[in-house]
């Protein structure tokens, strides 16, 4: 079986992470993506960049500096595809196209961007949008969805995904994937440092609940306790994984109701890690209990700052046995969720589907 993902504007690399997912199952998967500057499709080769980035201008220097290398080199066309091939060829030789992100499959037909490419949309098609311009959101008391209707990223599909639970709505009729992870064959020691050092790496402070939740949690922890925080902003990836793994507790996001990339790389290492998630999410999982919600090692609480505060505070309080098997609850349940290996079995299976499950009618 032959596979390409397509993807834009995909700063964390979602999509060459599922080629390489895929290519773990024995599939031949290569993923190419759309670049702004120069203004060209790329078959993505070098996961180092791919890895996400805190800072999307460092993001795009490096990728302009990787064009003087071996960035655009044959190696995975001609393993996978048996030839030299540009973008279209290989969009061409597919069995399986996988579009992930929020443009739909027939807008790469359609839009100027995507003008030096062409989708054969009679082709089993598979979808994972990623949120932004297609995640839901409130205006006034009226639910919309993003830039495209509902319709548009459903017509021509054969299968449709989501990388986080709480694009599963109830009208998209999708399959929950999840985020790959890149997690490491063997597990560090947990940290546990003498004073507490809570860490925070938002792409958007807005949206992470930055500044209206964990900086007031921190306030309220630190009038109670010695603690200290960091909040990593502009750095490659290498930083900010460095400085994210010194933490004995990671908060992810108080924004979206479900956790995404950054919680789940700190999650990986076994630091403990707190997120927003909300009721309609946590519905549509197993942890819908209150009881089930125990056994989630990704730990929640209400969205408060005050909530926060004191769960990060319950955390740093384990004693030592409690702690690090917190830790190694929370990376084993990574390993096995979003590891890899776990992604690529759900890609076997979702490709195959692909091809056996008719277009989506409306």
């Amino acid at each position: 079986m032959k596979v390409v993902t397509i993807t834009q504007h995909d700063y964390v690399g979602v999509g060459y992470k599922y080629a390489v997912c895929a290519r773990k199952e024995g599939i031949s998967a290569v993923s190419i993506r759309y670049y702004d500057r120069p203004g060209i499709w790329r078959v993505d080769s070098d996961y180092t960049i791919y890895n996400g980035y805190a800072n999307s201008n460092e993001y795009k220097e490096r990728i302009l500096e990787s064009e003087k290398s071996e960035y655009d080199h044959t190696t995975l066309r001609d393993k996978f595809y048996g030839r030299e091939a540009t973008a279209q060829a290989l969009l061409d030789a597919a069995d399986v196209l996988h579009v992930v992100g929020d443009i739909p499959p027939s807008i790469y037909n359609t839009s100027y961007e995507s003008s030096r490419i062409s989708l054969d949309l009679c082709k089993p098609i598979v979808v994972t949008p990623v949120g932004s311009k297609f995640r839901r959101f409130e205006e006034g008391k009226k639910w919309a969805v993003g830039k495209w209707p509902l319709a548009e990223h459903m017509t021509h599909t054969n299968v449709r995904t989501v990388d986080t639970i709480d694009l599963l709505y109830k009208d998209f009729n999708a399959e929950y994937l999840g985020i790959p992870i890149n997690c490491p064959e063997t597990l560090p020691d947990a940290v546990r440092n003498k004073v507490p050092h809570i860490t925070h790496s938002p792409s958007c402070r807005v949206n992470k609940g930055t500044d209206d939740v964990f900086i007031p949690a921190m306030k309220i922890l630190q009038e109670r306790r010695e603690i200290t925080y960091d909040i990593i902003e502009g750095v490659g990836h290498e930083e900010c994984m460095s400085r994210k793994l010194k933490g004995d507790v990671f908060f992810g996001q108080k924004g979206i109701g479900w956790y995404a990339t950054s919680t789940l790389e700190a999650a990986a290492y076994g630091t403990p890690s707190v997120c927003w998630l909300n009721d309609e999410c946590l519905n549509r999982t197993e942890y819908n209990t209150s009881e089930k919600l125990k056994q989630l090692p990704i730990q929640t609480f209400d969205g408060t700052p005050e909530g926060l505060a004191k769960k990060i505070e319950e955390l740093i309080s384990y004693k030592p046995d409690a702690y690090f098997a917190a830790a190694k609850l929370t990376a084993e349940y990574v390993q096995k969720n979003y590891s890899f290996n776990a992604i690529g079995a759900k890609l076997r299976k979702i490709y195959d589907q692909a091809i056996s499950t008719p277009k989506w009618r409306g």
